[in-house]
């Protein structure tokens, strides 16, 4: 007897939606796959190299529960409240004298004591009288993802120059001069490294440039600036507000690590239940993963944003205020017979398969030999080196390796060797 022809149907359409289903989820698992495989710690397994599996804030409640003053980084603390309207305290520093856990890039979670500024410097670093080598700049200058002794400001300190490096993670143009006028002039640096990332420096400027402080340049003239030095207890509170006042719940933390898409309590709940297994790189996470589609919802957001007019406006370079921050910081510079350099910082993605160079580096080179401003260039450095990815953590994105930064001082000391 056949079946009634409703029936019939509903079978069809249920095959039809069970197909969909199936390959949509086929497709998540495959770019789960590839994703999964370009995790640091997925090159460390491949390659046979230990790679440290907790999380960030793991780190830091271990290292405190041994008795350390530890604490997490705050990358671009001025764009996370740490200022105090009232007393116009605007920190550029980190929170002095702690040990600040960096990134994981290499295997290891990287970190150092803090100066008396917050800086990633030795405790003897301020007492040297004027230094011959002052570093600007973000992340890549502070020193992520490495240990203290392998960042480009050691490797300086190696061949017997007195190096302050004043790079704090998030730091752009406008920050990279406040930070001079705040901590450096006073010193008179013979020379400064004004390093320029290629990766987000343009768009770290776009973001400073909505801070009134950052914007009008008011700290050019001593009136105008705060004294960060003598405000220093007034800097460790507000940090200290920040990280206990203001502190994050242990599931705000999980949150924050595993992105906006895990604000559920079922995803919570799963995170405490099967806190073992549920590692950066473990199957039970992935397996979860591909059960909420996460891999491919995120590779959607990822086309999406390529099209948001906001997220290209943050990259569009804004030509006549660079080019009035480089000619300020020169003549500033200038102003005490002391050397500007800017160190030209490449990106991984111009290394990789088809990897092109960033669209504005002509222009930002063109830009700085009008202001005739010396440019030590580590794009050459790095393909002289033979192969440019394996300066990179595991060839992957990220910041420079312990090799990948000694390439970088090298290239600074050949250069500033010649003209001092």
């Amino acid at each position: 007897m056949r079946e009634p022809g409703s029936l019939s149907h509903r079978r069809k359409l249920a095959v039809r939606l069970l197909a969909i289903v199936g390959f949509v989820w086929s497709l998540e698992v495959c770019e789960g796959i590839w994703v999964r495989r370009q995790t640091y710690a997925a090159a460390a397994r491949r390659l046979g190299v230990a790679y440290d599996t907790r999380l960030p804030f793991e780190v830091v409640r271990e290292l405190r529960q041994r008795g350390l003053d530890a604490i997490p980084v705050f990358n671009r603390p001025w764009s996370t409240n740490i200022h105090h309207p009232e007393d116009g305290v605007f920190a550029l520093g980190g929170w002095a004298n702690k040990l600040t856990v960096l990134c994981n890039e290499n295997g290891y979670y990287a970190m150092y004591e803090s100066d008396l500024y917050g800086f990633n410097n030795p405790p003897d670093a301020w007492r040297g009288g004027r230094p011959d080598v002052v570093l600007l700049g973000d992340s890549f200058v502070q020193g992520s993802c490495v240990w203290p002794d392998q960042t480009i400001a050691a490797r300086l300190r190696e061949a017997s120059l007195q190096t302050l490096n004043l790079g704090y993670g998030g730091n752009g143009p406008l920050g990279m001069l406040a930070t001079l006028m705040e901590y450096a002039a006073l010193l008179r640096p013979h020379i400064v490294l004004w390093c320029y990332y290629e990766g987000n420096d343009i768009a770290d400027l776009n973001t400073e440039k909505q801070y009134p402080y950052l914007r009008n340049m008011a700290f050019l003239k001593s009136e105008g600036r705060q004294d960060l030095r003598l405000w220093r207890a007034e800097v460790d509170q507000l940090y200290s507000l920040r990280a206990t006042g203001g502190v994050l719940s242990a599931r705000q933390e999980f949150v924050k690590v595993h992105g906006p898409e895990a604000i559920s309590w079922i995803d919570w709940i799963m995170y405490r239940r099967l806190h073992g297994w549920l590692k950066e790189d473990s199957l039970g996470l992935f397996a979860i993963q591909c059960l909420k589609l996460s891999h491919l919802r995120t590779r959607v957001a990822t086309v999406l944003r390529l099209f948001d007019a906001t997220r290209q406006s943050q990259e569009v370079l804004d030509e006549e205020l660079f080019r009035h921050v480089l000619a300020a910081t020169k003549e500033v510079i200038s102003s005490w017979d002391g050397q500007m350099y800017v160190v030209y910082l490449p990106e991984w993605r111009r290394y990789r398969l088809m990897g092109r160079p960033n669209r504005y580096r002509d222009h930002m080179l063109q830009l700085l030999r009008s202001l005739e401003i010396p440019v030590i260039d580590i794009d050459e450095a790095f393909r002289a080196h033979g192969d440019p990815l394996n300066l990179f953590p595991f060839r992957l994105q990220g910041h420079y390796n312990e090799q990948g930064y000694r390439v970088v001082a090298q290239a600074i000391l050949e250069r500033i060797a010649v003209r001092h």
